[in-house]
């Protein structure tokens, strides 16, 4: 599939199943407590965790997270099951107000971002840093998730995980890639059905 016709899914997706919410909210800082083994309640029940992760992905993005194929080389067969699934949803359901506007979200910056499943530590400071926006694994919401593509200077079996970032998500990423010690999170664009990092 191209990349425009994936994130068209992308967006077609987040337009006809994810309930509207307050982006201001989703925006206003985590007020965490110092100690840190109370934050698990707080993060999990944040806006910005709760936020484009849909339940009806939910099967199939929690088998792909807590699978090991996920994070190993064969990323594109791995993430079939939600991409059809995602397709069949969209196939029975679509809403013509659309907000999202496709040539606007393939050329507003900052709008796409690459995640290296495979080099994930998974040690959990995206998570806190971003406050939930990515998970323990330092993966972005599932309602987000484009499509597995090449890695840039690998054998060509590598791959990496294209998401889609919403506006008011911009900062949550820079926060979360600000304390990713594996570097495994990289901001991205899409000239010509190419992916470019930056």
């Amino acid at each position: 599939m191209h990349l425009r016709a994936a994130v068209a899914e992308c967006l077609d997706y987040i337009q006809n199943f994810v309930p509207p919410f307050d982006e201001a909210l989703l925006q206003t800082p985590l007020q965490l407590p110092r100690n840190p083994n109370t934050w698990g309640p707080i993060l999990d029940a944040a806006p910005s965790t709760l936020a484009l992760r849909s339940a009806a992905l939910q099967p199939f993005a929690r088998l792909l997270v807590d699978s090991k194929n996920f994070y190993e080389h064969d990323l594109d067969t791995a993430l079939a099951a939600f991409q059809n699934a995602r397709r069949h949803l969209n196939a029975a359901r679509h809403n013509n107000n659309h907000h999202l506007n496709l040539e606007e979200e393939l050329n507003r910056p900052y709008a796409f971002m690459i995640v290296e499943t495979a080099s994930s530590l998974s040690d959990g400071a995206a998570c806190v840093a971003s406050h939930g926006y990515f998970d323990d694994h330092n993966i972005p919401p599932w309602d987000t998730w484009v499509k597995a593509i090449p890695l840039p200077d690998a054998s060509g079996s590598e791959l990496g995980l294209l998401c889609w970032v919403p506006d008011w998500a911009k900062q949550h990423v820079e926060d979360g890639i600000a304390v990713n010690p594996e570097e495994c999170l990289h901001w991205a664009e899409i000239q010509d059905d190419r992916v470019l990092w930056q």
